[in-house]
């Protein structure tokens, strides 16, 4: 994983839902850049997405959490910002 996945495995821990915009804020990274992040990672299957329904008027709201389960081992990625391949990492127990 890249730093930034870090960042957001990291946020996620406690397994509580975050809203995007509390992940924005809490990362200090664009809204582009956590927005390519998340995505690639619930493609993966590190992180879920998903839906809750707006209160009033607008778009639903997502949140993201981490995937329960065993240890993981995420297989190589290419980084679609930098270019650059990961390598084999076992995540941590728990995540």
């Amino acid at each position: 994983m890249d730093p930034i996945d870090d960042q957001i495995i990291n946020a996620l821990k406690d397994r509580k839902p975050r809203r995007f915009e509390e992940l924005l804020s809490k990362l200090g990274v664009s809204h582009n850049t956590l927005r390519l992040h998340l995505d690639d990672m619930a493609e993966r299957g590190e992180v879920t997405k998903e839906k809750r329904p707006s209160k009033g008027r607008g778009r639903p709201s997502f949140v993201y959490s981490t995937v329960s389960g065993s240890v993981r081992r995420s297989a190589p990625s290419m980084n679609r910002v930098t270019g650059v391949v990961s390598e084999f990492r076992e995540a941590e127990p728990g995540l």
